[in-house]
């Protein structure tokens, strides 16, 4: 409001100061289009907000429930559409070229950049505000971890023994070939908090295109240090899991030991389209709900950072689902509720290219 009352007090300055019909008229003409181009900024932030919140919600087939199909850059993009040919055509008259220095400044630009601000560096849209913590790829990380002369990054590769080619294509999409003819190995691309703390409620994020192979997409939040260390009992964690056909799913594993992991749980039949030779943007989304409760929130892009996320499926473990086996002192319903050093990325015997990798401490629900 503040904005628009400060853009019609410089219309009525242009006003008084005119002493051309023309201009007076075309003025008014402005102020008119400054107070819509006002509204427009509002809408478009309560689009957002809006789409935010169907996001956390998955609505059934013919459910009635309508949801945005157009993006952010799409509905920006036919505002400028509409708005620059007019502001073009009127350049000729001074008084409107003030008018339209005065649009820019106190118009709904702020608004605007608030509603894109939710984004990462690459411009991915962020789900859930950020705590105080973030990790997103750069360019030379992976070959970081491949050559292993940094110990303290926090990018690792954890089988990096298994890796035959990791080439880096350009534009931020590294390739790497992991065929190792068994489903229980490939590559463990391990993200370390950068403050050495643990990660807890997280958001983790990235695009992905399978080439070759049939093993899943596996994202593990809140992932203990080591997989052998101790046993085995460090080797804890939320499961998050797409297949090649688009199947979505959850485990936990408590130990690294026969026995260790739960049976799949909120599995959705086709929930993205096929994976094979496709870019589908996943984010895991992991945060405590209460006392021993702790939500688990799958979603998908499916496309090439087309920023169209959508709940793919959700689950909250309060303490039902179950390992096989009880071992390192821990029940078998045992809920991770507490931080872990560890968020990792993880696909076996497949050639894939992946980009835009990120990892969030997103706000405290509880």
């Amino acid at each position: 409001m503040r904005n628009m009352l400060t853009a019609s007090a410089a219309c009525c300055v242009m006003i008084i100061i005119s002493h051309r019909p023309f201009d007076f008229v075309v003025t008014m003409l402005l102020c008119v289009l400054a107070q819509a181009y006002e509204i427009t900024g509002r809408v478009i932030l309560l689009l957002h907000r809006i789409r935010q919140a169907i996001s956390l919600y998955k609505f059934p087939e013919n459910s009635g429930i309508i949801t945005f199909s157009i993006s952010h850059s799409e509905i920006r993009s036919r505002i400028v559409l509409i708005i620059h040919p007019i502001y073009s055509a009127m350049q000729r008259s001074i008084t409107i070229g003030l008018i339209i220095l005065a649009c820019v400044a106190f118009t709904p630009s702020s608004l605007i950049m608030q509603a894109y601000a939710d984004e990462d560096e690459f411009g991915i849209e962020k789900l859930y505000p950020t705590g105080d913590e973030t990790w997103e790829m750069e360019d030379d990380d992976p070959k970081k971890a491949k050559d292993g002369d940094d110990d303290d990054h926090p990018f690792r590769f954890g089988t990096d023994k298994n890796i035959e080619d990791l080439d880096y294509k350009g534009n931020g999409i590294w390739k790497m070939d992991v065929t190792t003819g068994s489903h229980e190995h490939g590559a463990r691309m391990h993200v370390y908090r950068p403050d050495g703390e643990d990660w807890k409620n997280v958001e983790m994020t990235g695009y992905f295109k399978v080439l070759e192979g049939d093993d899943q997409i596996t994202m593990i939040a809140r992932h203990g240090r080591s997989y052998h260390a101790n046993d085995g009992c460090e080797a804890l964690g939320y499961y998050a899991m797409v297949d090649m056909d688009g199947n979505a799913y959850f485990k936990k594993k408590l130990h690294h030991e026969d026995g260790g992991y739960s049976d799949r749980v909120a599995e959705v039949e086709d929930a993205i389209d096929d994976l094979k030779g496709e870019w589908v943007g996943l984010k895991f989304v992991v945060y405590n709900t209460g006392d021993d409760e702790v939500k688990l929130e799958l979603y998908g892009d499916a496309g090439d950072e087309t920023n169209d996320w959508k709940l793919l499926t959700e689950y909250t473990d309060d303490g039902d689902l179950e390992v096989h086996e009880r071992d390192c002192a821990r029940p078998t319903n045992y809920v991770i509720d507490e931080g872990q050093p560890r968020a990792t990325y993880r696909i076996d015997d497949s050639e894939f290219e992946f980009k835009n990798l990120s990892v969030r401490e997103i706000e405290d629900e509880d």
